[in-house]
C-alpha cells in the first residue's frame, strides 16, 4: 500500500531547517529519491525502510523545546513530548503512516524560534594559530570521553601550519583523535588536494592511524576554488563547532570561533553537506578483510599504461629472483607466495619491454626490518629475508639496471614511514611494511600528478 507523507516530511524538515542532501546523507538515500516524495511525484510503502529510518532521525535531532512543544500540539494533541528517542521514533512512524490528512498551511510559524540573546558561551574568540589550536583541543576534550561520541565533519582549506609547527600539540591532537575512535567516533573530511606535496603526505602520515581503524570517510571537491578566501569548518554533530576563515596563506591574528548554540551548529552541518555533495570519495583502504579488491585494484592498475616509480624501503616481487623467492617461501612451505612472484615477474618485465620506465627510490639503512610487505597478506605474516637472499636480491637488481635502459635504481637517505607505488596519470598506492598490512589508493589525478613529480625530482637529484 503506497501512502502520500508529502505535507508530513516538508512539515518536519521545516521545523529542523534539514535541507534534501541533509536527510539523503543521513538516511542513506539518494536525495533525487527525497525531491520525488517532496514534490508529490512518489509514494512510500507504510511498510518499508524508508518512513522508519526517517522517523528515527528526526526523532534524533529534534531537541530544541520549541520543536517539541510544536509537535505536542501538532501530533500529540497537546500531550508532551517524549525525552525518549526511541518512543519519539515510535510516535513518528505512527503518525507518518496513519494516512490521515496534515494541513502545512498553518505551520509557518515555526521556521525559526523565538530569538534570544545568547549568553557569551554560545561563541567564543580566539585568534591566530595558538588560538586554533586551543579551541581544537577544546572541542576534542569534550567529545573524546563520550560514551556515543559525535560524528565529526572536517573540511579546511587554510594553511596546516597551525597543526605541524607545535610537535607536543601534534602528538595530543594524534592521541585526542584515537581515543575518540577507540569509543567508535567517526570522522567525514573533505580534503583540500590542491596543498603543497610535502604538506600533503605530512597530513597522510598524521591521519594514517585513524585510516588503519577506518574511522575515516575520506572525499576531496572536484571543483575549482580559488585558494584565496580559505575557510575551516570543524563540526562535532549536535554539539560544537569551530569556523575560521583567512586570505591565502595569511593567519596572523586570524579569527576562530567556537560555536555551542545547537542551532547555530545544525545551520554549519547543513553548509557541509551541502558541500559533501558536490565532493566524490578520495581514497580506498585495504587490508585482511578486502584482499580479493586489492588484488583487482592491482590488477587494474597494471593493466594501464605508464611510467612507473616505486619509494620503499626494500626491493620488491617485481624483481625478485625466483632462486629467492623460492628459498623464502620453503621456509613457510608456501606455494602461494612463489605463484604471485611469478605473476609480478611477468608484469615487471613485460612494462620494460613495452618502452616504459620502472625506477625505483630504495630508503637507505641498516637498521630496517626486513619483514616483506603484504607476506600476511598471503598467510606468512613476518616474513623476512635473510642477508644472504636480500644481497642475492640486490645483486640481480644491479644486473637489471645494466641491462635494462629504462629501469633505475637509486638510494635515498630521504625516510618516510610508508611506501609509495605510483602510475604516472593513473594511480598510486600508499602501504605499510610490517604486519598487519594496509594499503590505501587512489586515482585522484591532482595527488597522483604531484606524488609522481616528487619522486621524480628524487630521481633527477640522483642524476639517473
Amino acid at each position: 500500500m503506497s501512502i502520500d507523507i508529502t505535507k508530513k516530511l516538508d512539515f518536519l524538515m521545516y521545523l529542523t531547517n534539514i535541507k534534501n542532501n541533509t536527510l539523503a546523507n543521513a538516511i542513506h538515500f539518494d536525495p533525487s529519491f527525497i525531491s520525488r516524495i517532496r514534490n508529490g511525484k512518489r509514494g512510500i510503502s507504510k511498510y518499508g525502510f524508508f518512513i522508519e529510518r526517517v522517523a528515527n532521525y528526526f526523532a534524533r535531532i529534534i531537541k530544541e523545546p520549541y520543536q517539541k512543544n510544536i509537535l505536542s500540539q501538532r501530533i500529540l494533541n497537546g500531550a508532551q513530548w517524549s525525552e525518549n528517542v526511541d518512543e519519539s521514533a515510535k510516535i513518528l512512524t505512527e503518525w507518518l503512516t496513519s494516512g490521515e490528512e496534515f494541513s502545512f498551511e498553518d505551520t509557518k510559524i515555526i521556521k525559526s524560534p523565538t530569538i534570544e540573546i545568547k549568553n557569551n558561551e554560545s561563541v567564543k574568540f580566539f585568534y591566530g594559530n595558538e588560538g586554533k589550536r586551543a579551541s581544537v583541543e577544546e572541542i576534542l576534550k569534550n567529545i573524546c570521553d563520550l560514551d556515543n561520541p559525535p560524528t565529526l565533519l572536517l573540511s579546511s582549506d587554510e594553511n596546516m601550519k597551525w597543526l605541524y609547527e607545535d610537535k607536543n600539540f601534534s602528538l595530543r591532537w594524534a592521541n585526542y583523535l584515537k581515543k575518540f575512535s577507540s569509543n567508535g567516533g567517526k570522522i567525514k573530511i573533505i580534503h583540500n588536494i590542491k596543498r603543497d606535496v610535502g604538506e600533503m603526505l605530512e597530513a597522510i602520515k598524521k591521519w594514517l592511524p585513524l585510516y588503519t581503524m577506518k574511522a575515516i570517510e575520506p572525499y576531496y571537491c572536484p571543483k575549482v576554488r580559488d585558494n584565496i578566501y580559505r575557510r575551516t569548518i570543524f563540526i562535532a554533530q549536535n554539539h560544537s563547532a569551530l569556523i575560521s576563515n583567512s586570505i591565502g596563506d595569511t593567519q596572523r591574528e586570524m579569527l576562530n570561533l567556537i560555536i555551542n548554540d545547537i542551532n547555530a551548529v545544525r545551520a554549519l552541518e547543513n553548509e557541509f553537506n551541502d558541500y559533501l555533495s558536490i565532493c566524490r570519495p578520495l581514497l580506498k583502504f585495504f587490508n585482511a578483510q578486502n584482499i580479493e579488491e586489492l588484488f583487482q585494484t592491482f590488477d587494474n592498475f597494471h593493466k594501464a599504461k605508464g611510467n612507473i616509480i616505486r619509494y620503499a624501503k626494500l626491493p620488491s616481487l617485481y624483481n625478485m629472483p625466483s632462486s629467492v623467492a623460492k628459498s623464502i617461501a620453503n621456509r613457510q612451505k608456501s606455494k602461494r607466495f612463489i605463484k604471485k612472484n611469478i605473476e609480478l615477474q611477468k608484469i615487471f618485465f613485460d612494462h620494460l619491454d613495452s618502452g616504459f620506465n620502472f625506477s625505483e627510490i630504495l630508503m637507505h639503512s641498516e637498521n630496517f626490518d626486513r619483514i616483506i610487505p603484504f607476506s600476511d597478506l598471503f598467510g606468512m605474516s613476518g616474513l623476512c629475508y635473510n642477508s644472504n637472499e636480500l644481497n642475492q636480491h640486490l645483486d640481480t637488481i644491479k644486473n637489471l639496471v645494466k641491462k635494462y635502459n629504462n629501469y633505475h635504481v637509486v638510494t635515498t637517505n630521504h625516510y618516510e614511514d610508508f611506501n609509495l607505488l605510483v602510475k604516472e596519470n593513473f594511480g598510486c598506492f600508499l602501504y605499510n611494511d610490517s604486519p598487519p598490512s594496509y594499503v590505501l589508493y587512489t586515482s585522484e589525478q591532482d595527488i597522483t600528478s604531484a606524488i609522481y613529480e616528487y619522486l621524480y625530482r628524487l630521481l633527477k637529484l640522483k642524476n639517473i
